[in-house]
């Protein structure tokens, strides 16, 4: 194929590398810091839009082509400078992480005022990070992915540590940065460990080079125990999670939901292209890779998640649990790695996505309420206002927008009836069902149960408790509108789910079908 014509594909991910750009030109040039403030924080905004619009049209009719078996038009499987592929799979991942960053770009805007971040380099960094998260999960070479991941990585130490005053986001910092370091270097040396045996970066390739048998499938297990490693670390999977809780209390919370968001979608797309086009199920190396190794790796997670989360008095740390077990969940989906748990995990992903921004929109409002600012700091004290559960103490009549989102992506977030989330775990269950995998079923079900008792805490602060003597918050109106449409979505999912499966059903087809 032409090369111009593949550079098109990648003009999505372009956006975000020249509006990165030009905010730090923007930012550089212009001297008033509250117009630098609102002007690069609708630059953000606007880049990821035109990011969103363009992935729409950068695709050539061309290679359309029938599909008769879901009653869809799909395109072919691109190759893009032989490292990257792009398919209805890696077409829905960047729409999902682009959707997500364009939300967390709004919620942001008020937040980076009222604490008088850095406007520039702030929202230049976010846009790197999804740069770097798209890369992630339409990566097809061994080599891209050590780069992409240390990318994210780099990107999301230094949004972590952003609040340079602040004692908890430096410590949250340098503890993302010491397991990123250690872990990385772990995955480094599996993947070379792969190159070295297998002659061949590339995915197939190396997928042909297993299947020739010449070495014993368990002479391999150290090699992917290390990868997999690498894995856990990026999406923040038990027993390599001890980061993310001090990670995410110590983040600015918008960093914080790229974290919990952008990066769990991107580790996880990643990490499913890499199950079903190097280790497929066809292989006894591919077969030990799902079960038991990711298999135990989600059940790990989902335990110490809902587990650990039940102890949490701080709101980012509890969430930052929540996140831990709901990772489980969707590696649940990963050890069947077949055309009808993709579909799933790709409907859970998105729910999933939505709850967790409504939740992490709510906490962005009241940490920026209750913060303090000192004018010759860029940031002091911390978020006091989103510390621990007792700050949401009554919020249904201080901001009764704010207390229904967060129930209802709380709810979302447990699988409530209703809701996205109850479609996303109804989906993954049946797949466990469907496969036989009665253990892993029952184990997710109980964990699913387990998790109420944590969420239920922030419903009663919220809605049970009150605190008459606490002012009300004011909700900014780009912010309302993120909290009107992470609503809709939520509510609509849960009620009307057939266009989004419809959707996630074309895009698990391309990973197995050889199409798009």
């Amino acid at each position: 194929m032409e090369p111009l014509l593949l550079a098109w594909y990648l003009v999505p991910a372009l956006c975000l590398v020249g509006g990165a750009l030009v905010i730090l030109l923007v930012d550089l040039i212009l001297l008033r810091p509250g117009l630098t403030s609102e002007l690069v924080g609708w630059l953000a905004v606007a880049s990821v839009v035109l990011a969103v619009a363009l992935s729409f049209v950068s695709e050539p009719r061309a290679l359309l082509v029938a599909c008769p078996e879901c009653s869809a038009t799909l395109r072919p499987s691109v190759t893009i400078l032989a490292v990257l592929t792009y398919d209805a799979f890696t077409a829905f991942v960047w729409r999902l992480i682009l959707a997500s960053l364009g939300l967390i770009l709004l919620i942001s805007r008020a937040y980076v005022r009222k604490l008088g971040l850095e406007p520039g380099l702030f929202y230049a960094s976010l846009l790197l990070f999804g740069f770097g998260a798209l890369v992630l999960a339409a990566t097809s070479n061994i080599v891209m992915l050590l780069l992409a991941v240390d990318f994210v990585s780099i990107v999301g130490y230094l949004l972590t540590g952003f609040l340079h005053n602040d004692r908890r986001s430096t410590e949250g910092a340098i503890k993302y940065l010491v397991y990123g370091a250690v872990l990385s270097a772990t995955m480094a040396f599996g993947l070379s460990w792969l190159y070295g045996m297998t002659g061949t970066a590339d995915y197939a390739a190396a997928a042909r080079a297993l299947a020739s048998g010449e070495v014993a499938s368990t002479a391999w297990l150290p090699m992917l125990a290390f990868i997999l490693a690498g894995f856990a670390f990026k999406i923040g999977a038990a027993p390599f999670h001890q980061w993310v809780p001090d990670a995410f209390e110590g983040a600015p919370t918008p960093a914080a939901a790229a974290l919990a968001v952008v990066s769990k979608v991107a580790g996880v797309a990643a990490l499913v292209r890499l199950t079903t086009v190097m280790l497929p199920a066809h292989l006894e190396l591919g077969l030990w890779w799902r079960w038991p190794m990711v298999a135990v790796l989600a059940v790990i997670a989902m335990c110490v998640g809902n587990l650990g989360g039940m102890w949490q008095m701080g709101m980012k740390r509890l969430v930052a649990y929540s996140g831990i077990a709901q990772v489980g969940y969707a590696l649940t989906c990963v050890t069947l790695a077949n055309q009808r748990s993709m579909s799933a995990l790709l409907v859970y992903l998105t729910a999933y996505a939505l709850a967790e921004l409504g939740v992490f929109t709510a906490i962005v409002v009241v940490a920026a309420h209750g913060a303090r600012v000192v004018p010759d700091m860029a940031w002091s004290g911390g978020e006091e206002g989103a510390g621990t559960l007792a700050d949401y103490r009554g919020l249904y009549h201080r901001s009764p927008v704010l207390a229904l989102l967060l129930v209802v992506s709380v709810l979302s977030l447990f699988g409530m009836p209703g809701t996205g989330g109850f479609i996303g775990k109804l989906g993954l269950l049946s797949a466990l069902l469907e496969a036989r995998r009665v253990g892993l079923l029952v184990l997710t079900a109980l964990n699913t149960v387990v998790s109420m008792v944590y969420y239920w805490r922030i419903i009663r602060v919220t809605f049970v408790e009150s605190d008459l003597e606490a002012p009300s918050v004011r909700v900014p109106l780009a912010t309302l509108t993120v909290a009107g449409l992470v609503l809709l979505g939520v509510i609509a999912i849960g009620i009307y789910p057939a266009p989004l499966v419809r959707w996630a059903e074309t895009a698990a087809l391309s990973l197995f079908a050889g199409l798009l």
